[in-house]
């Protein structure tokens, strides 16, 4: 067997498919902070928020830093609620905020799911 035909015959699937490449192709370098040609999370978020902005009719709208801010914050909060199981001392202390004020923004951003303690205390008041 020659060494092309071992080569075709036990190489991976594609890497590449159009204009999409799987992570696979890359090197893992990339996928190491302050490695490779890595975006930085900066030019990452500037980019979204570019985005965002656009969507949400452009700079012609006002109250574009507070539509943005509740935009982040609801899934940020609710994402660390999840991770901490809605513990919110634990979610407090991750996100760098009080306590209370974590409970004044999940009533604000109407976060409400299983892991809220807040809509547990809604059902409460209703009886």
């Amino acid at each position: 067997m020659s060494a092309s035909s071992r080569t075709r015959s036990s190489a991976p699937s594609p890497l590449s498919q159009g204009d999409k490449i799987f992570p696979d192709a890359l090197p893992p370098q990339i996928f190491r902070p302050g490695h490779g040609v890595s975006i930085s999370f900066e030019n990452f978020l500037e980019e979204k928020l570019a985005d965002l902005v656009d969507r949400m009719g452009g700079l012609d709208r006002g109250d574009i830093y507070s539509m943005v801010l509740q935009r982040v914050e609801k899934p940020l909060i609710t994402l660390v609620l999840k991770k901490t199981d809605g513990n919110q001392v634990r979610a407090a202390n991750l996100l760098g905020i009080n306590r209370n004020t974590l409970r004044k923004k999940i009533k604000e951003l109407g976060i409400k799911a299983h892991f809220s303690e807040s809509e547990e205390e809604g059902d409460e008041e209703n009886e």
